[in-house]
């Protein structure tokens, strides 16, 4: 691993700290959209909550060498081809199954398709009313439950509106669960019968059952945004998104408004796992780095977290012993295969890991823009 600067617009100064050399960076500021073209956050180096003040800290990146960035599917061009290498329109999400095909939330086509181990890409639902899925998560049974933004006729429901659905793996039919369950894109399964959904409009950490339908409330208070570490409705978050469950049993989430990593155990406990509320590229210890809008996890074996940065167009890991690096992007928006630190993402909504933990999938899509990138990435791990 190397010590080194972004490769965006510099600063004329050098801040030493800590026996390392600091080279500023100007953060330009930029509104970002979410898959649903729903605007994000402000990015760079901004005021957030627990910033106390939120003064600029320059950029640090602590780049973890070996890595490489290629891209398995899809091209500029979007469409749903399922010729190699198969094209797409705004693929904003993925996950993996055990034996490595690779499932995908084709947003704009109101698809779920599939890249199999070979490269062969495939559609596998594609039926009346599934429009604008994002969410996706396993079963023990190996079915598929699937978020759609819009209702069950493929109407805009609004934030309100949104749909669980359990794809068969076989035929590809896709049926509801739950109606009007909200935006919850993060979907977890903690067990054979529940998912951890954490839900980007309401704010709030949910538990739902597959087998009855029910939809519990876990943490957060539904419509009320904010950062506090607490138990159950005391605790508060800002645009919870994707979830990935730890060893330990506990749930990692994404909090996207407020620029961390929170820790979500089953009995509502909510903690902070990584971050200080300010966005800003920061790498180092877990409690004082810095992330720009994290929207997606996975997770390995051995608990080393990898997080989808996308207001640093970056892919972050989180070590198992509490170390914040950078695992591949430059820190520009845009489309470039190659080393870890030259590579380049644009949309990387969307991220899971290869059975064996050696490849991690990017769902690089448009992120909720009119532009060029409708493509299916995969980070080479050392």
């Amino acid at each position: 691993m190397r010590l080194s600067q972004p490769s965006r617009r510099h600063l004329p100064w050098v801040l030493a700290c800590g026996g390392l050399l600091w080279l500023g960076c100007s953060d330009d500021a930029a509104q970002a959209t979410d898959g649903s073209g729903n605007g994000g956050v402000g990015a760079g180096n901004s005021t957030g909550p627990g910033s106390g003040g939120g003064s600029t800290v320059p950029p640090l990146v602590d780049q973890i060498e070996g890595v490489s960035v290629a891209t398995i599917a899809g091209s500029a061009d979007p469409g749903d081809s399922d010729t190699p290498p198969g094209s797409f329109n705004n693929p904003a999400n993925l996950t993996v199954d055990e034996d490595g095909t690779v499932i995908i939330a084709d947003f704009d086509n109101g698809m779920i398709r599939t890249l199999a181990a070979d490269g062969t890409p495939g559609t596998l639902t594609s039926q009346t009313g599934f429009r604008r899925p994002f969410g996706l998560a396993l079963t023990d049974d190996g079915k598929i439950v699937a978020q759609t933004d819009w209702t069950a006729t493929g109407d805009n429901g609004g934030a309100t509106g949104g749909v669980l659905w359990l794809v068969d793996r076989t035929t590809g039919a896709a049926e509801v669960l739950a109606p009007d369950v909200g935006r919850p894109r993060g979907l977890t399964r903690v067990d054979a019968s529940r998912l951890v959904v954490s839900d980007v409009e309401r704010h709030d950490v949910r538990l739902f059952d597959l087998s009855t339908s029910a939809m519990t409330a876990l943490a957060g208070k539904t419509g009320e945004k904010g950062y506090v570490d607490g138990v159950g409705e005391a605790a508060r978050f800002d645009r919870p998104y994707g979830s990935v469950r730890l060893p330990s049993g506990d749930v990692a989430i994404a909090d996207q408004g407020n620029h961390v990593i929170r820790l979500v155990s089953l009995d509502g406990t909510v903690s902070t796992l990584a971050g200080t509320g300010t966005a800003g590229m920061v790498d180092g210890p877990a409690a004082d780095a810095r992330f720009d809008r994290p929207q997606d996890l996975a997770v390995d074996a051995a608990g080393n977290i990898y997080v989808s940065d996308i207001g640093n167009h970056r892919i972050r890991r989180i070590s198992a012993d509490g170390k914040v690096q950078t695992v591949a992007g430059d820190g520009t928006a845009g489309f470039r295969d190659g080393s870890g630190s030259e590579a380049q993402f644009f949309g990387q909504e969307g991220i899971d890991l290869s059975p064996d933990g050696r490849t991690l999938y990017v769902a690089d899509g448009t992120n909720g823009e009119v532009e060029p990138y409708h493509r299916i990435r995969a980070v080479a791990l050392p």
